[in-house]
């Protein structure tokens, strides 16, 4: 109740729309987002239980999933971050299988590629019906920097689901880097001295190749010699969903520690349809490197 009278509050009564929090470390995708820090305790229901997979966090991850348990009373959860600027609100799920006095939640939550490295504070606090309040229930988490070691130029693409997706950086020069043409080194002609590859852009792993999954859900073009400036294009081509109904995907260019874009998007079936060559699939991000 108390999310759908602030969203007529902040939408319908007044046709302001709502904060989508994008300035926020921690964004969760559907939820509710409030701008400042929530009430302390006030005597409402408990967060009985926090899980997830590890306590580990990278700067731009998405969909790592955390979630617990909370009392039967419980109707939503907020999340937030220690000195972050808002939290998020989410409905609490059903009934926990192995205990009728508490209620299920579950998130999935992703990281600002410029949130800062170290130690963070993840705070969870259930409401009742009438928004009041309960204690909260912290998770420490360590946001870790998700490198290539020595890279000068890195982009990056994530997603959040066992599928294959692929990357495909296109240099100045119009060579792409793919899982079809690993390094965007070119050999000189014949009678000409050899290059060396190792200045060229590099394709890490060609993640979940064909559908063999291997967890990664992760690929990189990365440069450990200076990279050529010009106009770099990134897309992002779906090989397959591999079983998945979707997969929510995103993609950074960091130059050192400057990040020169990101983008968001979510692969579905009609994406699996383009011919899989270079400088097929979406294009999802285009930036320069001087």
């Amino acid at each position: 109740m108390r999310a759908a009278l602030v969203a007529c509050v902040l939408v319908a009564c007044t046709g302001v729309p709502a904060d989508p929090g994008r300035d926020a470390d921690l964004l969760i995708a559907g939820a509710q987002f409030y701008r400042g820090a929530p009430p302390g305790d006030q005597g409402g229901p408990a967060v009985t239980g926090l899980e997830t997979l590890t306590t580990d966090a990278y700067p731009g991850q998405t969909a790592k999933s955390i979630g617990g348990t909370a009392d039967a009373t419980s109707r939503e959860i907020a999340y937030y971050l220690d000195g972050d600027v808002g939290y998020w609100m989410i409905p609490t799920g059903l009934e926990d299988p192995t205990n009728p006095a508490l209620l299920d939640f579950a998130a999935k939550v992703d990281f600002a590629p410029t949130i800062d490295d170290g130690p963070r504070t993840l705070h969870v606090q259930a409401t009742d019906a009438s928004g009041t309040f309960g204690p909260p229930s912290d998770l420490e988490l360590h946001v870790k920097p998700l490198t290539i070691a020595q890279s000068t130029l890195d982009v990056r693409l994530t997603w959040d689901t066992d599928a294959d997706v692929d990357l495909h950086v296109t240099l100045p020069g119009g060579v792409t880097v793919w899982s079809g043409n690993i390094n965007s080194y070119v050999a000189p002609p014949p009678g000409q001295p050899p290059g060396d590859p190792s200045t060229g852009g590099v394709l890490d792993v060609d993640s979940n190749a064909s559908c063999a999954i291997d967890g990664r859900d992760e690929e990189n073009v990365y440069w450990t010699a200076p990279p050529p400036s010009g106009h770099y294009v990134v897309r992002v081509d779906t090989w397959g969903l591999c079983g998945q109904t979707a997969a929510r995907w995103h993609v950074a260019a960091t130059l050192g520690d400057t990040l020169l874009g990101q983008a968001h998007g979510e692969a579905v079936d009609s994406d699996t349809r383009f011919t899989k060559q270079a400088n097929a699939g979406v294009l999802a991000l285009e930036f320069d490197v001087p």
